[in-house]
């Protein structure tokens, strides 16, 4: 048992968030003073202490700016994640080269100085999540709650994707180089991905003429085929929100755009995402 004054109280629970990445800074060096083993893990911007079986978590600037709202469902998801392992086993079969933008300048030049419709999925990467029955129908509605979940849903599933890694002290020494290891759910991530891709391999395929851009979880294509495509799309499970972009200039490189709705001008480089 760990009995601190100075940083931390002890707590039954295996696992606690301490705060900040400030506070870490503090409490590792405490560490190095007072505590004969322990190690670090590190997990984008957040850190875990683990200490003879207690992990002692920090993430954020300890502002009130850097929390995000709906972060906890990042629990939620690992929950979910680690059910589905454990009856269907960790996937193998996935790929870590997933296309996720691709444009048609043939396509794009037609509509040059012209508007495009631009449908975006509705939170698409937590939709695909349960769609692929990754997650629960209670986990997956938790996250479609409030609006300003709608940040912390990408970042949690973009962590999927991310590396772990691990340093060990001893005697306040580090002792070993850090231990780089895939995070367990980033099958997952890619897995998503992956099907997102085939959505618009399938669409692309049934609409050759009139798809002419897409973008993580947005089909550019022509206004006359709107009913068609919205069609086909929300036929996969999932819903879509409008927008539109005038097409300013086409290159055999890039498409330069004015998106309508937020009123600022984007480009589009294609290098070799060409169809």
């Amino acid at each position: 048992m760990i009995k601190e004054k100075k940083i931390r109280k002890y707590t039954d629970r295996k696992t606690s968030y301490m705060g900040s990445s400030r506070k870490f800074e503090k409490d590792i060096e405490w560490d190095k003073k007072h505590i004969p083993e322990f190690s670090v893990t590190y997990f984008g911007s957040a850190a875990t202490i683990e200490i003879y079986g207690y992990k002692f978590i920090y993430f954020g600037d300890g502002t009130r700016e850097s929390y995000l709202p709906g972060i906890f469902l990042g629990r939620n998801l690992h929950k979910d994640l680690e059910k589905y392992i454990l009856k269907h086993g960790l996937p193998e079969n996935y790929s870590k080269d997933i296309v996720v933008k691709a444009a048609s300048p043939k396509n794009l030049k037609r509509f040059e100085e012209e508007v495009l419709c631009a449908y975006d999925i509705s939170h698409c990467y937590w939709r695909t999540a349960y769609l692929m029955k990754f997650i629960t129908e209670k986990t997956y509605l938790k996250g479609l709650e409030k609006p300003e979940y709608k940040d912390a849903l990408h970042v949690i599933i973009g962590a999927l994707g991310r590396h772990v890694i691990t340093e060990y002290y001893k005697d306040g020494m580090k002792i070993s180089v850090p231990d780089f290891k895939n995070y367990i759910y980033q099958p997952f991530f890619y897995l998503i991905k992956d099907y997102v891709f085939k959505l618009f391999v399938a669409v692309k395929k049934e609409f050759p003429e009139d798809l002419c851009m897409w973008k993580t979880d947005c089909f550019y294509f022509n206004p006359a085929k709107t009913n068609e495509i919205v069609f086909f799309i929300e036929s996969f499970g999932y819903t879509l929100k409008y927008d539109s972009i005038m097409v300013k200039k086409v290159t055999e490189l890039k498409v330069e755009y004015f998106c309508v709705n937020d009123s600022v001008d984007k480009e589009m480089v294609f290098g070799i995402d060409t169809f």
